[in-house]
């Protein structure tokens, strides 16, 4: 039986942009099944291989890579993007599957016109421009076509999906509202405390990860020394190696601006006075805790509704999505070989612990 929905419609929607669908660079550098692969997961019979999960989180992995250097906490970023680069590929061929079972199919012409808008867009509509491309990227025409009909069914199954939500309410804006207040906020100051750890001391006879793993355990000594009581100021004193460890680690109060972007991510989300958990940052390994934050001021309304109607929207299409995604796993064979792949039950991120009063 036919798909009961318009394809003609969503597709020429997919096309026109409002459903996204992946860039011509990026299609070139999705994953190609390898012919001797591990099997990372088989999803209703069709197979996900362990090349196909690292090509589709090669970006990831090349950005930890380059910037995690700590190496017990770069495997497992590492590992947290391969699990992640899995997930995707399982929702696609999720995603597929049900176009498959509802006997959906793409007129032929859909695919062609879309190419052709790629090309012009990408390659001035030049078609020998384009086939040399894929040459090089080492790609037939017939696996770029294939792969792009496959974009245009899950965008257009992602618009299927979340199709009706066209406006917030002014209940669900308010409850946004609420439970994000600070996205409608100018920036905020804190009053910060850090203590940094240099990752390298240059000790004879040790190597580069030795003294990685041996400072990062000095690291959470102290963490649990603060955690217990210690204070924050005396520690960072003794231990801390940077320019405010003769301040006891105070930065006094500053700008969101004024901090670097990972600093201020640790800053605005742990809880006044708590201690954070060990993070790499610039070469050290850091620990922070907050004495006071100030929260900005409003925005201008116009703007706080103008965010509100963009964000509640994005949110309710996201939770749509997610609820056909539940949906097609539940009544979907799932096998994951690779038990290193294999998604975790029940992770939760570790919570920050109070500090006690000092």
């Amino acid at each position: 039986m036919k798909a009961s929905f318009s394809l003609a419609l969503l597709f020429a929607t997919a096309v026109a942009g409002t459903v996204a669908v992946p860039s011509f660079a990026q299609q070139l550098t999705a994953p190609e099944v390898a012919s001797q692969n591990s099997v990372a997961a088989i999803v209703n019979g069709k197979v996900i291989t362990r090349n196909e999960v690292e090509m589709a989180a090669k970006y990831q992995l090349m950005m930890i890579q380059q910037g995690v250097s700590d190496p017990m906490a770069r495997k497992d970023r590492e590992q947290e993007a391969l699990r992640k680069g899995l997930s995707d590929l399982v929702d696609r061929e999720l995603i597929i599957s049900e176009f498959d079972r509802m006997g959906a199919t793409i007129k032929t012409q859909y695919v062609d016109e879309d190419i052709q808008r790629l090309i012009r867009e990408s390659f001035g509509g030049s078609r020998e421009q384009f086939l040399q491309e894929l040459k090089k990227r080492g790609m037939t025409w017939q696996k770029f076509r294939e792969q792009h009909r496959k974009s245009l069914v899950v965008a257009a199954m992602r618009g299927q999906a979340t199709r009706g939500v066209d406006f917030a309410t002014p209940e669900q804006k308010e409850q946004y509202f609420k439970k994000n207040e600070a996205e409608f906020r100018e920036e905020g100051a804190v009053w910060m405390r850090t203590l940094a750890i240099p990752q390298l001391t240059g000790e004879p006879g040790l190597t580069g990860e030795e003294q990685r793993a041996r400072q990062r355990r000095l690291a959470s000594e102290i963490r649990n020394r603060l955690v217990q009581g210690a204070d924050f100021a005396a520690q960072a004193r003794t231990y801390s190696q940077d320019s405010k460890a003769a301040s006891g680690g105070d930065w006094g109060t500053v700008q969101r601006s004024a901090l670097a972007p990972q600093l201020a991510e640790v800053a605005f989300s742990i809880p006044v006075k708590t201690v954070s958990q060990v993070f790499e940052f610039r070469g050290f390994y850091y620990l922070m805790v907050v004495e006071e934050r100030q929260p900005g001021q409003l925005k201008p309304q116009a703007e706080i509704d103008d965010l509100l109607d963009r964000l509640v929207q994005a949110d309710l299409k996201k939770k749509a999505m997610d609820e056909f995604l539940l949906k097609l796993r539940k009544k979907a064979t799932l096998n994951y070989p690779d038990p290193s792949l294999r998604p975790a039950t029940g992770d939760q991120k570790a919570r920050p612990e109070a500090v006690k009063d000092r």
